[in-house]
């Protein structure tokens, strides 16, 4: 129902802090256009699916105290795509609020994608089973996230 009738919408609701959001000429991918809505909306499926899992993969890390190798490509798969759904919801924003960042939009995306692709690859890197190497494994993610 909330799909339906909220975020597909094309009269929907604009988000908070719109005033600046118009100043400044920037707009939310629900009020751009409703293909990008769709999309937006979307995307939220493959991001929580994600989500869950990554939460599993970090219980079974504080169980077993290390992770095995198919549960490192499963966290860094989920992580890896978390990442790459905030990238695509914010290349469906629309306006000029990028415009007065120091790094163009083009760049920062490039950026994210080539992180996004490491951390989703960081599994083929060799890491032991061993409690030490899930230790690195994940700060290993948490720099590249950072």
């Amino acid at each position: 129902i909330k799909v339906l009738y909220f975020d597909l919408d094309h009269q929907a609701a604009l988000p908070s802090g719109t005033e600046a959001e118009k100043r400044l000429g920037g707009r939310h991918a629900l009020t751009v256009s409703g293909y990008r809505g769709l999309t937006w909306t979307l995307s939220m499926i493959p991001m929580n699916a994600a989500l869950v899992i990554c939460g599993s993969m970090l219980e079974s890390n504080m169980h077993h105290h290390y992770l095995s190798q198919t549960h490192k490509w499963l966290l860094a798969m989920s992580i890896g795509t978390m990442s790459m759904c905030t990238l695509l919801q914010q290349t469906l924003h629309k306006g000029e609020l990028m415009s007065v960042r120091v790094v163009k939009k083009e760049y920062r995306f490039a950026f994210r994608f080539v992180m996004s692709v490491l951390i989703a690859t960081l599994p083929a890197w060799g890491w032991e089973d061993t409690f030490l190497s899930t230790a690195y494994f994940i700060t290993a993610i948490i720099v590249l996230l950072v």
